[in-house]
């Protein structure tokens, strides 16, 4: 009698697994449609250059403009911009994944496409600092 019992327990384990490995892998997706969505937030703000804000730490004052020259700073524009798009992605993802969680394929899928454009930033960063200075 105690065989049955056993097998009763692992029969009704799985589902539980199950539902914790969906509940995972949805996570894991939202996370990475987060990222893959700032990288690209961030490089379409880099190649594009729309308005966004400046500071001007000599004078200590914040624009609004397209190019940062001189001493202007646009990295918080371009982080601004990365930001919205990485949590408009998140909510997005959650919602979209809700009800039916992605599936291995889908996972890998995001997975690629946010280290290729993680590959991209980085890349590009490389290219536009560190190749001048070679």
């Amino acid at each position: 009698m105690t065989a049955p019992a056993a097998r009763d327990a692992t029969v009704d384990r799985a589902p539980a697994v199950d539902a914790a490995a969906e509940c995972a892998r949805r996570r894991a997706v939202v996370v990475l449609a987060g990222i893959a969505a700032y990288a690209a937030g961030y490089l379409a703000v880099q190649l594009s250059h729309p308005p966004a804000p400046l500071y001007d730490p000599v004078h200590r004052v914040w624009l609004v403009g397209r190019h940062a020259h001189g001493m202007l700073m646009g990295y918080f524009g371009q982080v601004l911009y990365a930001a919205v798009a990485g949590i408009a992605a998140v909510i997005l993802t959650a919602l979209a994944t809700r009800r039916r969680p992605p599936g291995p394929r889908a996972t890998r899928l995001i997975f690629g496409l946010a280290l290729a454009l993680m590959v991209g930033v980085i890349g590009y960063y490389v290219v536009t600092v560190v190749g001048p200075l070679i």
